[in-house]
């Protein structure tokens, strides 16, 4: 029920460098939680557990753990932004990690959901200016707009992973050539909302909650 979200570093051209911090249930794709709506024929148009018009447990139905199957359940809308550049497929062809493909051990962790300060070192030395790619999602954060039967037709907005409204993605540029020096990240784009491309759409008349989840970003660079 937790964001799940996705540093990354990739050149000013948008070739993709390294992972920097992801979270652990998107780096092994482990969605083992199963839940349904009690009335499948509900339409949600808030967000389901924040607010004054959140429904949360009293429309769900809680199905337990369900770790043999996760494989089944991916969630290539999570984070498609990401996913796409890291480019690790399943055999079914969504852009997800599995176990036997974890190129981003190493770089994973639990959803942090306060003020944090998050610190890496990059294996190698880098010159010029780079930029620093987050992207975060929220399952369950519906809107007007992003109801939960606003795409009947895509199997993966309409599943069972409470998809809502899409990621939404914040960038900085850094420059390795100027240490201690400050970025903050701005937004710069939305994700697709079912995970079928990797693309950044500028569209973002139609976020609400989904732009609330972020504060304030600050990346630092220290040679």
């Amino acid at each position: 029920m937790w964001p799940q979200y996705a540093f990354w570093l990739e050149t000013i051209e948008g070739e993709f460098v390294q992972p920097l911090y992801v979270t652990s249930a998107i780096a092994t794709n482990n969605f083992t939680n199963k839940v349904a709506a009690k009335d499948p024929n509900q339409v949600f148009s808030s967000h389901m557990f924040m607010g004054e018009d959140a429904v949360g447990e009293d429309a769900l139905v809680f199905l337990g753990e369900e770790p043999s199957t996760k494989d089944t359940r991916m969630r290539p809308e999570s984070l498609p932004v990401f996913l796409h550049q890291l480019g690790v497929q399943a055999d079914n062809g969504f852009y997800v990690p599995t176990d036997s493909k974890l190129a981003i051990d190493g770089y994973t962790g639990a959803t942090m959901e306060d003020n944090f300060i998050y610190s890496v070192q990059l294996p190698g030395q880098l010159k010029g200016k780079y930029r620093v790619r987050f992207e975060i999602n929220h399952s369950f954060d519906f809107n007007e707009f992003y109801s939960s039967d606003r795409f009947p037709e895509d199997p993966v907005y309409s599943g069972s992973g409470f998809s809502a409204q899409p990621s939404v993605i914040y960038q900085a540029i850094v420059d390795f050539d100027n240490a201690e020096t400050l970025a903050q990240m701005f937004v710069v784009g939305r994700g697709h909302h079912s995970g079928q491309n990797g693309e950044l759409y500028g569209d973002l008349e139609n976020l609400t909650t989904a732009l609330e989840l972020v504060d304030r970003i600050i990346v630092s660079v220290n040679l």
